[in-house]
């Protein structure tokens, strides 16, 4: 083949590729084939190359093998062999067809082994036939494997469909021998599928009961789905092995078939642009995995028909490719629900359904399910979960039910559970687990849930996974002298003192967290002490010193924490001074800070949510862990002015950041829809129904739009320390007198400055 202007030049053909993949292959066909137009040959390549990924691949293998266009000859990707294919049926001359790797025979349809194309005669595998001996090709195998002849059929067997109605009968009586013919034929339509469905179910009949998750064909599967819809009772949807929720299990792993979470989890690999390790979404031009994060590449984002800008495809029109905000959803009234909004046509009645009802599909159907969840068995809702049964009943977008009930592992811990046992915190802290702070994320979830519907009372969380953790904590003491001294130091020193200073406010995490660093630090400690024949009474100073130089003084503070409060209590001659806090280490940079300010209060970009948490940190040096549990009941708006409580005096908030405030509480939503259908009380709701925003997270989110909330709030407590005096800073800004005091001195600032220009604005 000649070579053309596309693949002259290297460096250009490798731009051509990246850039523009169909033009490249347009250039390429339209400078072999003169007899058809460029308008023909664009409209075969685009119908064939699909997606940008794919045209790519398409361009990169023909600037490698140009010849490929005459001799027709694999190894090349399967879309290539379609594009020649195309090619000649719009009358091409020049172009050739794909041809058998075998006998070069021309293809008019593809068989692949691997990147090799062959034709039906070399392309499938003879085998010996069990019945004739001959070397034939395979039409069906036995039971045990062998290989079966067109001409030697499997005769002499039962009919597979009634053998599979005989094991169903044996488990669930009360299902009808009619109602299980329909779904073996619907899940398995071919008689091969029905054949391998039989012998499964005679081999291994507790498949229907529990060990779905063992099937050796998908058919098992299908018809167990289809069985449970029908009203078996006996019938068992098979949990996922590996994560235990009742989700679609999709393909084998090491012999169980797993949900499509656990699948991706078993192809993660470490993406080649970031640390990241998970399921590849793409691959780069070497073919190293790339994650869903470093998969958005700009190169590969096309220009949308609708609304004219440059993102990811989302589904491609006749009139070119849509991105997802306008993917082409007709404005129609839901024919289940009356709502108005974007709809498809049933193909089943011919009416409009919403995008909710079209994914549930069947109102009835969840409404089983959620009496098969939250039943006792008897037709009848457990006792103490009616409330919520009521909730999630009551929800108007069926496919959120749908969706809690097929991908969270709750209907599941709630199956585990005895009917006649009643429902307690205390139940759920059983499955939490005892040896993590945080506990078990979807047993949190569904406690959330329970006491977001009233079916179990409210209680301070933080403080709950405490006590749980050092009830853990002090089941590890063999010594028994050492479990007093730690129970006495976390309950009756910590916990009582955190007690006192909430009164009877809810912990946070971070209040949480300096109690567990204290007493892991103690335990450290006191276990250092043992391992050299020493107690808390019998070391010396020099025993201290040596530890704190020595490799495992892993938490000098905490357990600097510990001996001072040891020492008060005269529990040890040991001395540990405590460190003062002398000012900020980092740089604090007020030009940032008021650049920083006015971008968030002007860049309508961004969500009104993330800049009035940004403006918090920059402007009134709150933390996110402050921000997060702020309520609608610290916000006062008025006629002309909005209000804000940050502590005992409210401040006035300026008119910019006053109508973010209003704009945020009008176009409030909750995270979660399952749980109440009451509005949630907090300024930034969270995720788990009842509960607001996490700090982590809110610190997340300010990360992401460039706020760093630690060293903002450093260089506002900084700059108001020069201008306000320590006492009205602690009342406006809700912190510590102490706090305000120390970050004065740090600051030099002289508060004098601020009586003389309050007299001043009073002056006419």
């Amino acid at each position: 083949m000649e070579p053309t202007a596309a693949t002259a030049d290297p460096r250009s053909a490798a731009r051509g590729v990246l850039a523009d993949p169909v033009g490249f292959i347009v250039d390429m066909v339209a400078a072999l084939e003169s007899g058809l137009d460029r308008e023909t040959i664009l409209s075969v390549v685009a119908g064939v190359a699909g997606g940008r990924p794919k045209a790519r691949r398409l361009a990169r293998a023909l600037s490698q093998r140009p010849e490929l266009l005459t001799d027709g000859r694999s190894p090349a990707p399967r879309a290539l062999g379609d594009l020649l294919i195309s090619l000649g049926e719009a009358g091409a001359v020049r172009i050739s067809a794909p041809v058998c790797t075998e006998c070069r025979k021309p293809l008019k349809a593809l068989q692949r082994k691997g990147e090799n194309w062959y034709c039906g005669g070399c392309g499938p595998t003879p085998e010996p036939c069990t019945g004739c001996g001959n070397l034939r090709l395979v039409a069906s195998r036995t039971r045990d494997g062998g290989a079966r002849c067109m001409g030697c059929p499997i005769r002499n067997e039962p009919d597979p469909v009634g053998v599979v109605v005989q094991v169903v009968a044996a488990i669930d009586p009360g299902i009808g021998a009619e109602t299980v013919r329909s779904a073996i034929l619907a899940a398995a339509p071919q008689p091969g599928q029905r054949r391998r469905l039989a012998w499964a179910l005679e081999d291994h009949p507790g498949l229907l009961t529990g060990d779905g998750a063992q099937a050796p064909v998908p058919t098992v599967l299908r018809l167990i789905e289809l069985l449970c819809q029908s009203g078996a009772e006996r019938i068992v949807r098979p949990p996922c092995p590996h994560c235990g929720r009742l989700l679609a299990l999709i393909q084998p792993r090491n012999g169980l078939r797993l949900c499509r979470n656990c699948v991706a989890k078993s192809r993660r690999q470490p993406c080649a642009q970031c640390p990241a390790i998970a399921e590849p979404a793409s691959r780069n031009e070497q073919g190293q995995p790339l994650c869903s994060h470093c998969s958005s590449n700009p190169a590969d984002h096309e220009t949308c028909h609708r609304c004219g800008r440059r993102r990811q495809v989302s589904t491609r029109t006749a009139d070119g490719p849509v991105c997802k905000s306008c993917h082409p959803h007709k404005i129609l009234t839901c024919s289940v629900c009356q709502a108005t909004g974007p709809a498809r046509i049933s193909q089943t009645t011919g009416k409009p359904r919403c995008l909710a009802c079209s994914a549930s599909r069947d109102g009835g159907a969840v409404q089983r399910r959620l009496q098969e969840v939250l039943g006792d068995g008897h037709g009848n809702i457990r006792p103490g979960l009616h409330n919520l049964y009521q909730e999630l009943a009551a929800t108007e977008r069926i496919v959120t039910v749908t969706s809690w009930l097929n991908k969270s592992g709750a209907p599941t811990i709630l199956g585990t559970l005895d009917s006649r046992t009643p429902l307690t915190h205390q139940v759920l802290d059983d499955l939490a687990g005892e040896t993590t702070l945080a506990g078990d994320k979807t047993t949190e979830h569904l406690r959330a849930l329970l006491v977001a519907t009233k079916t179990l009372p409210v209680r301070d969380e933080q403080i709950a996974r405490l006590e749980r953790w050092i009830t853990h904590r002090l089941a590890e003491q063999s010594d028994p002298a050492q479990r007093q001294l730690i129970h006495r130091y976390a309950i009756w020193h910590q916990l009582r003192r955190l007690r006192g200073r909430l009164r009877g406010a809810d912990a946070t995490y971070g209040q949480i967290r300096v109690i567990e660093q204290n007493t892991k630090g103690a335990t450290r400690f006191l276990h250092w002490l043992t391992g050299r024949g020493l107690t808390l009474e019998t070391a010396g100073q020099g025993d201290l010193e040596a530890w704190y130089i020595s490799k495992d003084a892993t938490l000098r503070a905490p357990t600097g924490n510990f001996i001072r409060w040891a020492n008060a209590h005269k529990l040890t001659s040991l001395h540990f001074r405590a460190e003062q806090w002398g000012g900020p280490t980092t740089p604090l940079d007020t030009e940032e800070r008021w650049a920083d300010a006015r971008r968030l209060l002007h860049d309508t970009t961004l969500k009104p949510e993330d800049r009035v948490a940004g403006l918090l940190v920059i402007l009134y040096a709150q933390r996110p862990s402050s921000i997060s549990r702020m309520g609608l009941d610290d916000v006062h708006i008025e006629t002309e002015q909005v209000l804000l409580h940050l502590g005992p005096e409210p401040i006035l908030l300026p008119e910019p950041l006053g109508i973010l405030i209003r704009q945020v509480i009008a176009d409030r939503q909750n995270h979660t829809m399952i749980g109440t259908r009451e509005a949630s009380p907090w300024l930034f709701p969270g995720g788990r129904p009842g509960q607001a925003i996490t700090p982590a997270h809110l610190g997340v989110r300010l990360k992401k739009i460039g706020i760093q909330p630690g060293q903002a709030r450093s260089t506002a407590l900084f700059q108001l320390a020069i201008d306000l005096p320590a006492a009205l800073m602690a009342r406006m800004l809700g912190i510590h007198v102490g706090v305000a005091v120390q970050w004065q001195r740090a600051s030099s600032g002289d508060w004098a400055s601020y009586a003389a220009d309050v007299s001043r604005r009073n002056q006419p």
